[in-house]
């Protein structure tokens, strides 16, 4: 008799075409729905990395492979705290710090890209080869100053990532706001 009365939309869950998809979202949490947005937003900036690296043939620079490690060790500590618990207001702080350390790294890859020819640092030889040849401590110089070759890109990709970096801050200011209840 109960189930009657569900079916036909006199008890709390409805049936018919997504009643299980509608019941999932009302039973997740409004701090949770804050991790999985991060969690999204994050995918969708490195799913967005790989295709103009491997769709449209964008070498990426120095920089620009330690802003994807800052945008992965956010999603990953969102990741973390989906997992581990959304009302803990420490994930999205340590999210939104990442995300600084990132978005400090899109302004100096933007300050090179602004600098004139003569002051633009030296090439150098290809980020793969250096991966390959090098010693991690110039590896990790190279990756924190940028190259030359980080100047030789146009300025959207950066200025996307420091948009991008700007909306992992939001979201994870808007997280933690909603874990202060």
């Amino acid at each position: 008799m109960a189930r009657a009365a569900t079916a036909s939309g006199g008890g709390p869950a409805k049936a018919g075409a997504g009643g299980a998809l509608p019941a999932l979202w009302r039973a997740i949490d409004r701090r949770e729905w804050w991790s999985l947005a991060m969690i999204g937003w994050t995918a969708a900036l490195l799913g967005g990395a790989l295709i103009l690296e491997y769709g449209f043939g964008q070498v990426p620079c120095a920089l620009c492979i330690n802003q994807r490690l800052w945008v992965l060790l956010a999603g990953l500590v969102a990741l973390a705290g989906f997992a581990h618990s959304p009302r803990r207001r420490v994930y999205p702080v340590l999210a939104g710090l990442a995300a600084v350390g990132g978005g400090y790294f899109s302004v100096r890859h933007l300050h090179l890209l602004t600098l004139p020819a003569d002051q633009v640092p030296s090439c150098g030889v290809d980020f793969g080869y250096m991966l390959d040849a090098f010693p991690l401590g110039d590896i990790l110089r190279a990756m924190l100053s940028g190259t030359g070759e980080c100047a030789e890109q146009s300025a959207t990709i950066p200025a996307l990532a420091l948009g991008g970096f700007v909306g992992i801050v939001a979201l994870a200011f808007l997280h933690w706001r909603s874990s202060r209840v």
